[in-house]
C-alpha cells in the first residue's frame, strides 16, 4: 500500500510482496485501480468497525493540513510505501482487543512526525501520541493537540501512568524508540527505557484487574529513500555550510571530491579549537590530514572531544543518542544560569558536544566505503547543519533536495506476556533485555529493507564515489 496525501486508502493489487527481495512496486502513472472500503478494529466501544483509517478530527485536520505545506515545500515526502504484508502485521496487533505499543525510529526531526502521522491515520487513528507538556500552555495549540490524540508529557511516574492508560484503551500508543533525533537511517540507537517500562507496566496492572488481552510493542522502521538524482541540492547544501561556517569554497569540485572536502576541511577547523586551548593530541601534531588518513583523525579527534567534556562535566556513559541525552541536561542546566561563569561554561560545553556529535556520525562503517549513496550524503549534510546550529530557525524542516519516499518495515512484534513467561525472573528485572528485543526487531526490519531489491536498485542508481578512508570496503545496499 502507498499512503500519500489522499484520503481514501487504497489496496493495489499489482504491489508484489516478499520479505528477501521484496519490490514494492507503484500503480503506474495513469493507471486507476478500483478501491474498496478498509474496516478495522473498532476501538473505545464502537459497535460498528471504522470506515477508513483517515482521523477525522478538527486538530488532526489541522495537523495534517500543515504537514501537507512542509511536506510540499521542504521534507518532500511524497508517499509512505507499506506492504500488504506489514499493513495485516499492523492491523492484528494494533486493535480494541490488544495492548499495543508502537515504536517508530527517529533519524530525522518534523519529517519522522509526517510519517508517524500518516501511519497513524491508515492504520491506528485513534492512537494517541505524547508531546512536552509546555506545548499545552498555548490554548489554540493545545486545542488542536488534544482533539488530534496527542497528550501533554508530564513526565516521571504520570507521564508513564498515561502512555499505559492510552495504550489499555486498545487504540494503541505510539512513541519513539530511541528517545531522540539520531541524524541516521541505516542505524537504529540504543532505546530509552519508555517502550518497555510503558509495556511491562501495561503487563503488571492487566494482569492485577484480571484483563488477559494480549500486550504487544510493535516495532516500526523506515527509510527515506530519493526518487531521482539530487546531486544539484546536494551542491547548494555544501555551498551553505561552507559559507556559515567560513570554510573554502570548492564550488568547482565534483560531487564526491567537494563532499570529501568539506568533511576533511571540517576536522581542520576541529584540530585548530584544539590547537589553541593546547589540547590536541600528540599523535595529530605533525599530520597532514588527507582522504587517506580522515578515518585515523577521526578516531583520533573523537578520543579528545570526549576527554574534554568528561574534564568539563565529568565523565558520562552510554551509547549514541543516550550518552548525547546526558549532555543535553548538562547544557540545560548550564543555560539557566546567569552568572559569567554559566554562560562560558554553557558556551564551552556547546561547542565541544557539536564536535563530538559530529565526529560521532562519521561511522567508519558507513562513510569508510568504496561507494556513497546519496541519502548517506545528505544525512550527514542534515546532521552538519544541526549540530552546528547552522540554521536560521533551530526546529524548521530542512529542505531535501528533491522528492522521496518513505519505504517502512515492520518488525517482528514482541508479546510482552510470551516474553514475561519466558523467564524466571522479576519482569521489572528484565527491562534491558526487553529494550535489546526491540531494538534488534526494529534493526532487523532496517536490514530487511537494504535487501529489498527495489531499495537496492533505487540506491545504487545515484551512488557516488567515495573520496574518504584508505581501505574502503564495498558495503552492499
Amino acid at each position: 500500500m502507498v499512503i500519500s496525501g489522499a484520503t481514501q486508502a487504497t489496496y493495489h493489487p499489482n504491489i508484489a510482496q516478499g520479505r528477501d527481495n521484496q519490490t514494492l512496486k507503484a500503480v503506474p502513472t495513469g493507471f486507476q485501480v478500483p478501491a474498496r472500503t478498509l474496516t478495522f478494529g473498532q476501538c473505545h466501544g464502537l459497535s460498528e468497525p471504522l470506515k477508513s483509517r483517515e482521523s477525522s478530527s478538527f486538530g488532526s485536520r489541522v495537523i495534517d493540513f500543515f504537514s501537507g505545506l512542509v511536506s510540499m515545500s521542504l521534507t518532500k515526502i511524497s508517499d509512505v510505501v507499506v506492504s500488504l504484508e506489514d499493513e495485516a502485521t499492523l492491523k492484528k496487533h494494533i486493535n480494541k482487543n490488544t495492548v499495543a505499543f508502537i515504536v517508530t525510529p527517529h533519524p530525522e526531526y518534523f519529517t519522522d512526525a509526517q510519517v508517524d502521522k500518516k501511519l497513524a491515520n491508515k492504520f491506528f487513528p485513534e492512537a494517541s501520541f505524547m508531546m512536552d507538556a509546555s506545548f499545552f500552555k498555548m490554548p489554540v495549540i493545545s486545542t488542536v493537540l488534544r482533539s488530534a490524540n496527542v497528550r501533554p508529557n508530564n513526565g516521571g511516574k504520570e507521564g508513564l501512568q498515561q502512555a499505559v492508560d492510552c495504550a489499555m484503551e486498545g487504540t494503541g500508543f505510539l512513541l519513539k524508540f530511541e528517545g531522540g533525533v539520531t541524524g541516521k537511517n541505516d542505524k537504529i540507537h540504543a532505546g530509552l527505557p519508555g517502550a518497555a517500562d510503558m509495556a511491562i507496566e501495561a503487563y503488571m496492572q492487566s494482569k492485577a484487574a484480571g484483563d488477559n488481552r494480549k500486550i504487544y510493542i510493535v516495532p516500526n522502521a523506515w527509510k527515506y529513500v530519493f526518487d531521482g538524482d539530487i546531486s544539484p541540492g546536494l551542491q547548494k547544501h555544501m555551498a551553505f555550510i561552507e559559507k556559515k561556517m567560513n570554510l573554502p569554497s570548492n564550488s568547482g569540485l565534483s560531487l564526491p571530491d567537494r563532499f570529501a572536502k568539506l568533511q576533511i576541511n571540517i576536522l581542520k577547523k576541529l584540530m585548530c579549537e584544539l590547537r589553541k586551548t593546547e589540547s590536541l593530541p600528540k599523535s595529530l601534531e605533525d599530520i597532514e590530514l588527507s582522504n587517506s588518513n580522515f578515518f585515523f583523525v577521526r578516531a583520533e579527534l573523537l578520543k579528545q572531544y570526549k576527554k574534554e567534556l568528561d574534564a568539563l562535566v565529568g565523565k558520562r556513559y552510554g551509547q549514541d543518542i543516550r550518552l548525547f541525552g546526558h549532555y543535553e541536561k548538562e547544557l540545560d542546566k548550564y543555560s539557566k544560569l546567569k552568572t559569567k561563569e554559566g554562560k562560558e561554561t554553557y558556551q564551552k560545553l556547546n561547542s565541544l558536544f557539536q564536535a563530538f556529535k559530529h565526529l560521532k556520525g562519521l561511522d567508519e562503517e558507513v562513510y569508510n566505503t568504496s561507494t556513497l549513496t546519496q541519502e548517506h550524503l545528505f544525512e550527514s549534510l542534515l546532521r552538519i547543519r544541526r549540530y552546528f546550529e547552522l540554521n536560521a530557525i533551530p526546529f524548521l524542516p530542512d529542505n531535501a533536495p528533491g522528492p522521496r519516499k518513505a519505504y517502512v518495515r515492520v518488525g517482528e512484534p514482541i508479546d510482552v506476556r510470551d516474553f514475561v513467561a519466558k523467564g524466571s525472573k522479576n519482569p521489572w528485572f528484565r527491562m534491558a533485555e526487553l529494550r535489546d528485543e526491540v531494538q534488534t526487531s526494529m534493526q532487523d526490519a532496517i536490514d530487511d529493507l537494504n535487501r529489498s531489491r527495489e531499495l537496492r536498485v533505487k540506491m545504487s542508481r545515484f551512488r557516488v564515489a567515495n573520496r574518504l578512508g584508505d581501505t574502503p570496503r564495498v558495503r552492499e545496499l
